[in-house]
């Protein structure tokens, strides 16, 4: 079951100052909901753009940013054990194509965010920036892609965010 437009808007938390104990998200904006869904090159590199931008939109030492980004490590690492997806450095593999689809749709998502939300922030710049070098690992196609200098560029991805939801075999 995807939301098919999964965004940290969708998930509601109760107060923590009214409610020790439970923790349990509320998920709401099901109107785009469907059985498979768009997957890791959508809903999911959507939901970690809207992370990311948070994640640059605070400073690293903030507790905000801790949170993020441990609520980031936790959903990918879940997710990946979770969807198994190999991929091979080939051109006709499907997976590796499923992840250049993840690399752009997280990229328009960034630049998209951070035009719409982020105009103000002090970050703004770096958000749009890290939009921009996603949309440029992308690449115009998959052979632009594998490239091998392209290739030591996506070792710089900020916390692997993308690229720990596969495994190159």
């Amino acid at each position: 079951l995807a939301m098919g437009d999964f965004t940290q808007g969708s998930i509601l938390m109760r107060d923590p100052s009214e409610v020790e104990e439970d923790w349990t998200p509320t998920l709401v904006d099901w109107e785009f909901g469907q059985l498979n869904g768009r997957g890791v090159d959508g809903d999911l590199a959507q939901f970690l753009a809207h992370l990311h931008c948070e994640l640059l939109s605070h400073p690293r030492t903030s507790a905000l940013h801790r949170a993020v980004s441990a609520l980031s490590l936790r959903f990918c690492a879940g997710y990946a054990s979770r969807a198994g997806l190999r991929l091979r450095r080939r051109v006709d593999d499907e997976t590796l194509r499923l992840m250049r689809w993840a690399f752009i749709t997280h990229g328009r998502e960034m630049v998209n965010q951070a035009c719409e939300s982020y105009k103000g922030n002090e970050r703004f710049d770096e958000i749009f920036k890290v939009g921009v070098w996603y949309l440029e690992r992308a690449g115009d196609n998959v052979e632009e892609f594998l490239e091998e200098d392209n290739w030591k560029e996506l070792e710089k991805e900020d916390g692997m965010m993308l690229q720990s939801l596969f495994e190159v075999l």
